[in-house]
């Protein structure tokens, strides 16, 4: 398998929702930012149809936002 894990640094007041990061149109602040939400929905569809695996975990304390996917290299 390859497994790629994206971090980025998040601010302390940043309300982000595992838990909806990856539905259509989700965005964590939309006052901030002028995205759509749909990247991390096609990412994770894309991902899914090579049998793959996508995840997210936040560390609140080390103020980083992780993102990772993992595909396998051979059927």
């Amino acid at each position: 398998n390859a497994k790629i894990i994206f971090t980025n640094p998040i601010s302390p007041n940043s309300d982000i929702n595992i838990e909806k990061l990856f539905h259509r149109f989700y965005t964590a602040d939309s006052t901030r930012n002028k995205s759509t939400g749909l990247g991390l929905s096609i990412v994770e569809f894309l991902v899914k149809q090579l049998n793959g695996d996508v995840g997210a975990c936040l560390d609140k304390n080390a103020m980083l936002l992780s993102i990772y996917f993992e595909i396998p290299l051979f059927k």
